[in-house]
């Protein structure tokens, strides 16, 4: 295995939500892939995710961008795995390579975007931990969260729309843990992620068999490698067992990467998240996907499941 440093960046799933905004009802997750408008090009019906792409394209088609090359924009997100609800944002991510600062390239890449006049309220947050360009495309209303050499977030997207697809219980029992926890203030800025509730519940199901383990998805077929870590899965269902198991730890390859990246320090989460919370993302085993989950918000967690359990 490669001795490069493994990238700390996780799926952009985390949001910023506004908890005082109305409690989601159940009949809220649906899986909207059109959008009616009578203002986008006099089409009825656009896929949104679709048309977003191609509006990306074409601001960057002729980018001259100095020493900057996009190889390649993608989606992600939950309109990609299924868990989106009506008002969800788009998400992409741009892969690029450059031999410009990092900040100066999501700056240019705002301005180019910003002077389209095809998305407005450009907002370039660089200074955050996973940089983004957040944006509203000007004739949906609907908002955009474009991220950077991201790409394993991508393969996080469609491994969630994989597991939806194992069995029919699965989505509206997510959607529905998501909308409970969203209306006590679980899930928030200083709390849980959406992404990481998805996985709290998916873990829940594979203990109890009803969906294999990441590992047992991976065994057959060739490894897809984004920072050092595998992000292939297997979609045919004869190759993995599904059994009851009484832990699904993955860390056995997390350990195995340290052993052979010893001079990464930042590969070495445990112990070293300002809180303490763990709960690691199915692909870069490095990174913990409720690093930012607060011992207060942590407690409320802890205490509503009990309350349920009462």
């Amino acid at each position: 295995m490669n001795k490069h440093c493994a990238s700390s960046q996780h799926s952009s799933e985390n949001k910023f939500i506004n908890t005082k905004k109305r409690p989601l009802q159940p009949d809220e997750y649906s899986k909207p892939k059109k959008f009616k408008s009578k203002e986008i090009y006099n089409v009825p019906d656009v896929d949104i995710v679709a048309l977003f792409k191609f509006e990306l394209q074409r601001i960057f088609v002729n980018s001259n961008i100095l020493h900057t090359t996009i190889t390649d924009i993608l989606p992600y997100g939950s309109r990609i795995s299924g868990l989106n609800i009506s008002n969800s944002d788009v998400d992409f991510n741009i892969n690029y390579v450059s031999k410009i600062p990092v900040k100066t390239v999501i700056k240019s890449f705002a301005n180019k975007i910003r002077q389209s006049q095809v998305f407005i309220k450009v907002f370039a947050l660089i200074h955050a931990k996973i940089p983004i360009i957040k944006c509203t495309h000007k004739n949906t209303g609907i908002d955009c969260d474009i991220s950077f050499n991201n790409v394993s977030s991508v393969h996080n997207s469609h491994l969630l729309n994989h597991i939806l697809s194992m069995d029919n219980r699965i989505k509206p029992v997510l959607m529905k843990l998501k909308i409970w926890a969203k209306n006590i203030g679980l899930i928030n800025t200083n709390g849980f992620s959406s992404y990481s509730f998805y996985w709290l519940g998916i873990f829940i199901m594979q203990v109890m068999g009803i969906l294999p383990a990441i590992r047992d998805l991976q065994k057959s077929v060739p490894e897809v490698l984004v920072n050092q870590w595998n992000c292939a899965f297997s979609k045919n269902p004869q190759e993995y067992i599904i059994k009851k198991q009484e832990s699904l730890s993955e860390l056995w390859r997390y350990k195995q990467f340290y052993e052979e990246n010893k001079e990464c320090q930042k590969l070495l989460f445990l112990g070293t998240c300002q809180f303490k919370m763990y709960t690691q993302d199915p692909f870069q085993h490095n990174v913990n996907i409720t690093a930012r989950v607060t011992p207060k918000i942590f407690e409320n967690f802890i205490n509503a499941c009990k309350k349920l359990k009462s």
